[in-house]
């Protein structure tokens, strides 16, 4: 019984892992897989040293065999992998934090806290300069990624939303126009 749970679970990995290969391998999709890959990763230690131990060098080359294998698997996003997704992602969460605080000014002012709604107003200001560094930092990745993979049109929508955020409408809209050429 044992054994047909152990099959099971290699057998869910293994159809699970061949999907995100064949259609869209990314590595957050992949999490799902980490619990099993860390019970078979600690068993394949364990298998590992006591092969070593006994000198077993059929069942190290087969480790190694596998590890060569799967190597490619496990970091075929990281050319994909989007710096400058990453920094619009963390311009957005900035200029939500700086609409709560703003909507916070507007509570305490409302409430007669003028020192308070102060200085979330300078909070506001804070998270907008923030997330403007977030934006710019993540243009100024975005041209390695375009080096990288012209393919990626995501890149290129994120990068004209940020100019048109930082307010290069122009730029944006040039950036807009390539993109559905």
């Amino acid at each position: 019984r044992r054994q047909r749970t152990v099959r099971l679970l290699l057998l869910f990995a293994a159809a699970y892992g061949a999907s995100l290969v064949l259609f869209f391998n990314l590595s957050r999709l992949r999490l799902p897989l980490a619990p099993l890959v860390i019970l078979f990763a600690g068993k394949g230690c364990d298998e590992l040293f006591r092969g070593a131990r006994a000198r077993d060098w059929r069942t190290l080359a087969a480790a190694g065999l596998f590890g060569l294998v799967a190597y490619p698997v496990v970091y075929a996003d990281v050319a994909v992998d989007r710096m400058s997704i990453r920094y619009y992602n963390l311009g957005q969460r900035h200029m939500a934090v700086s609409f709560e605080q703003q909507r916070r000014a507007v509570e305490l002012s409302e409430h007669g806290d003028e020192q308070g709604a102060r200085e979330a107003l300078q909070q506001v200001m804070q998270e907008r300069e923030q997330a403007e560094q977030a934006y710019l930092r993540g243009l100024e990745s975005a041209p390695r990624n375009h080096r990288l993979n012209q393919g990626l049109r995501d890149v290129w929508v994120v990068k004209t939303t940020t100019l048109h955020r930082l307010g290069h409408d122009a730029e944006a809209i040039a950036l807009a126009e390539r993109l559905v050429e």
